[in-house]
């Protein structure tokens, strides 16, 4: 029985992959101390001016979104490059791929099966990602237009608005709640 080629682990590699992953340690711990403080000051800023607290967390929103968007395209686009590749040569992983690791060589079909999966797996990613970005920013309009949609049943009276009956108005039913969103500390 034949041995398995096997790909040399690339000390270099290696350093600069745990060097990689202490700086995203190192940045994740700043961010995450950075936006607690946010969040914060957030706080502070809802009691005074809700609608200038809300725009505020929409942008955090969206930018945290985006940048997790950006990374899941990043990895789809890298396992479906490693996939096609895996698939052309027949072989993974592919020649010239640097590992940390030895790693063991698989060819003919079970590489070819791997790099299909790969491939399923970067589409997945990819969809997952505009998925999540679409909805995300279709709640975070939502949630920013609240109170303009409340604004246009302003004309009702105060008494159909305290009653809480709903109001009908052509094939729609409207009910007029008017809620403040309370945070952690003032519970």
């Amino acid at each position: 029985m034949p041995s398995k080629p096997i790909i040399p682990a690339n000390r270099r590699f290696r350093w600069i992959a745990i060097v990689m992953v202490l700086l995203g340690l190192i940045l994740g711990i700043l961010l995450y101390r950075y936006f607690q403080s946010y969040l914060e000051t957030l706080e502070v800023l809802a009691e005074d001016s809700p609608e200038r607290a809300l725009e505020k967390l929409a942008w955090l929103f969206r930018v945290v979104v985006g940048v997790i968007v950006i990374g899941a395209w990043g990895i789809g686009a890298y396992c479906a490059h490693v996939g096609l590749k895996t698939i052309r040569t027949g072989c993974f992983p592919p020649p010239g791929t640097w590992v940390i690791r030895d790693a063991q060589v698989y060819q003919g079909t079970a590489a070819k099966q791997t790099g299909i999966l790969l491939i399923v797996s970067a589409v997945i990613i990819i969809i997952a990602g505009v998925g999540c970005a679409w909805y995300t920013y279709h709640l975070i309009d939502q949630l920013t237009e609240a109170p303009v949609k409340n604004a246009r049943f302003a004309h009702l009276n105060t008494q159909q608005r305290a009653s809480s009956t709903p109001v009908r108005s052509g094939n729609l039913q409207y009910v007029s709640v008017v809620h403040r969103p309370s945070f952690p500390s003032q519970q």
